[in-house]
């Protein structure tokens, strides 16, 4: 493992514009996303009346520019930008395809605030689920650079961005497929030195439809 990174420093450029957690790794942060919404009725009204009458809704569905024509295409792809990108150093990483145990951040619940008012709260979903992906880990990807890479590559932003002090987590999203990037690290508690530097993205299936589209099925 790669230590004394310093803060703030790339610990390798990825190139911009080449083409192309997540499971049983606990997020460093809660990613959880609260979005206030106008009053409602309550009852079992509520839910439907929330529907058409919230003043602030929950993000929308993402429309990325990137599309690969399946999941597999898409891992291929997302694979082939890091390994382009990490050149020589591509060996010293770990690619894995594969099932893989994840917990999507996309369960919704229609609640009350203490004012009264109603709200949207989007959160993890309550159990894993397996399956189809793609992971890879290492300690000399630079998760700053490997964002701006995807931006530009068409892949848009999946809102499940979280901070800590000792890591952070963004995700991504493509037509087929959800990246989401973890990076850890442990403090040396000088402001300016991190050690056991780790990144870990994990590539899975993208929910196809918004949120609040499977509640209202539900």
């Amino acid at each position: 493992m790669r230590t004394g990174l310093r803060r703030g420093a790339a610990v390798l450029v990825l190139v911009a514009g080449t083409a192309g957690a997540p499971g049983s790794t606990r997020p460093v942060a809660d990613p959880r996303m609260a979005v206030a919404a106008g009053a409602t009725p309550s009852g079992p009204a509520a839910s439907r009346a929330a529907h058409s009458d919230t003043t602030n809704e929950l993000p929308g569905y993402p429309q990325p520019r990137a599309s690969y024509g399946s999941f597999r295409a898409a891992c291929d792809s997302l694979e082939a930008i890091i390994r382009r990108a990490l050149g020589d150093l591509a060996h010293s990483a770990e690619f894995v395809h594969g099932p893989v145990s994840f917990r999507y951040l996309d369960h919704v619940t229609l609640n009350r605030a203490t004012t009264g008012q109603y709200f949207w709260w989007m959160s993890a979903r309550d159990t894993d689920a397996t399956v189809p992906g793609l992971r890879i880990t290492s300690d000399v990807i630079d998760p700053h650079a490997l964002d701006s890479t995807l931006v530009l590559a068409g892949w848009d932003n999946a809102q499940y961005d979280a901070d800590g002090p000792n890591g952070s987590m963004y995700g991504r999203v493509c037509g087929e497929a959800l990246a989401v990037v973890v990076s850890t690290w442990d403090d040396a508690g000088d402001d300016t030195t991190l050690t056991n530097f780790n990144v870990q993205v994990t590539c899975v299936p993208r929910s196809q439809a918004h949120p609040l589209q499977r509640l209202a099925r539900d």
